[in-house]
């Protein structure tokens, strides 16, 4: 299932990047979705619904960054969902798939925002989406302004501690034993850390 949900989320990756490219982009990913769409169709055969959700995912992803007015929940949701959607395939009980679909729902926000949050700067030079960006209508002319990018990012960053500690309360919740330390100091140490990284410093492709 994870090989196959690696297909599926690489293709559409593609597929993505392609609607996003250049001229030189698009027939770069275009090739290469070409080359691995039997791949995808391969996976698709077996786990139907999972190609679907992720289909859906990608079309309400662009549907949402390419509104005006979207806010940034809206453009986390569809990552979120199909994370959530994710995580509940990992149990077939269904006390733990609610908690693990809420689970994954808030880790699926906790990745968007800190995609976003690590592009930020990169996103408005290149005038790419970022809904940050757009909820501090950032861009080229006042990225350099220190004061107000210092505000976005202390937005995204509470964005993003909020999604942390909503997943941490599901996944405590949870009670696991198998994995639970490894995954207890990825939740609590790891993803802070990356956070933190993040918060602090600017990502080399920003300059």
């Amino acid at each position: 299932m994870v090989a196959a949900l690696s297909v599926i989320l690489f293709y559409y990756k593609l597929a993505d990047n392609i609607y996003d490219g250049g001229f030189f982009a698009k027939i770069g990913y275009g090739t290469l979705s070409f080359a691995t769409r039997a791949w995808k169709n391969k996976a698709r055969r077996r786990f139907p619904e999972m190609e679907e959700r992720v289909r859906v995912m990608m079309e309400e992803q662009r549907a949402a960054e390419s509104r005006k007015d979207c806010s940034p929940d809206e453009a986390a949701h569809p990552t979120a969902d199909v994370v959530s959607y994710l995580a509940a395939l990992l149990s077939e009980d269904a006390y733990r798939q609610k908690k693990l679909e809420r689970f994954g729902y808030h880790l699926g926000r906790w990745i968007y925002f800190i995609d976003a949050h690590d592009d930020l700067i990169k996103d408005v030079k290149k005038g790419n989406f970022n809904p940050i960006a757009l909820r501090f209508f950032l861009t080229k002319t006042n990225i350099d302004d220190e004061q107000l990018l210092k505000n976005a990012k202390e937005y995204a960053n509470g964005l993003l501690n909020m999604s942390i500690a909503e997943a941490i309360a599901e996944f405590d919740e949870l009670e696991l034993e198998l994995f639970a330390p490894v995954l207890n100091n990825i939740l609590r140490l790891g993803m802070s850390a990356s956070q933190e990284t993040v918060f602090k410093g600017r990502n080399k492709n920003d300059k």
